[in-house]
């Protein structure tokens, strides 16, 4: 598993700015399951997963105020497949960057994940193999 680089995520887009070999380091799988994050302390709705990697994920925020500062967040990742719920997994994760679309109305925000527990990296492994096959 890759673990954040020592200088972070600072930036606030991706475009151009963050090279294509720090974002790109595990293959990425959109997610057309149900996948949505929360707060583990307030279980409130953070957004929506649109794809994710064995790295991080990109969300789509239910609001960008749900952002906050850029530290890790513990975050709860529940997950539907095929009308099947999954058990939730439960990370660390920080915001690398965000992008307003305003033509859209949404915020994307991408999060790199933090050091993950055994069991939640086996859980994702088998998810993303899920959304692989």
């Amino acid at each position: 598993m890759r673990m954040p680089s020592q200088a972070g995520c600072p930036r606030t887009s991706p475009a151009n700015e963050w090279p294509v070999e720090d974002r790109r380091a595990d293959p990425r799988y959109e997610t057309p399951s149900f996948v949505r994050a929360l707060d583990r302390s307030t279980l409130a709705v953070v957004g929506e997963i649109d794809d994710i990697s064995l790295g991080g994920f990109r969300l789509q925020l239910s609001s960008p105020e749900v952002l906050g500062d850029r530290q890790y967040r513990s975050l709860r990742l529940d997950m539907c497949v095929d009308g099947q719920p999954r058990e939730p997994i439960d990370l660390v994760a920080r915001v690398c960057w965000t992008h307003h679309d305003p033509a859209l109305g949404v915020t994307l925000a991408g999060f790199e994940l933090g050091h993950l527990s055994a069991k939640a990296a086996t859980q994702l492994k088998v998810f993303i193999g899920e959304l692989s096959a």
